[in-house]
């Protein structure tokens, strides 16, 4: 796992931060998976062997503006490629899949205080495009979409516990742990 970070402030009320990581990831694992059908329960036992590529950037621009007012700007990347491949013991059936997935969104937030009140409105545009093909299929299943996600939110801070609330709307990947 690499990861790096970048953060930076210039003139009286700007900031800059980046992020950036790197993970390679592979295993082997040993399987066991029990199945029910009308002759009765069975087990299934097959290896697992995944290599996964993760790359990953964030970038945000802010500017706080008199009356602790602040404006961010973003763009957020990631993109994964990788293997796993089946293979069974009774080698009925082994397959491998190939997925690559990248994402790609740029983004506006605002925020404003008022007395012991905070509120922030944002939204943000994603591109996802995936494509999953395994080797029982040439074509397999490609997805390219994009999304305008909105947010806001509203927070309080008084006597040492803050309370907030927000709606928001996003896309989620599996996690590749």
């Amino acid at each position: 796992h690499l990861s790096t970070s970048f953060n930076t402030a210039f003139g009286e009320s700007w900031n800059l931060d980046a992020y950036g990581d790197y993970i390679h990831k592979s295993g082997d694992y040993s399987r066991n998976i029990q199945e029910n059908d009308e002759s009765g329960m069975s087990e299934i036992s097959f290896l697992q062997n995944g290599k996964w590529d993760i790359y990953a950037l964030h970038a945000q621009l802010s500017k706080t503006i008199k009356g602790g007012r602040e404006l961010s700007v973003g763009y957020d990347f990631s993109h994964t490629n990788g293997t796993d491949k089946l293979l069974y013991n009774t080698s009925i059936y082994n397959n491998s899949s190939h997925n690559k997935e990248t994402r790609n969104s740029f983004y506006v937030n605002y925020s404003f205080p008022v007395g012991l009140f905070s509120f922030n409105a944002g939204v943000r545009y994603e591109r996802l495009s995936s494509k999953i093909r395994n080797d029982a299929s040439a074509n397999g299943n490609v997805y390219d979409a994009g999304h305008l996600l909105p947010s806001i939110g509203f927070n309080t801070y008084n006597k040492g516990v803050m309370q907030s609330f927000t709606y928001s709307v996003d896309t989620r990947s599996p996690e590749f742990s």
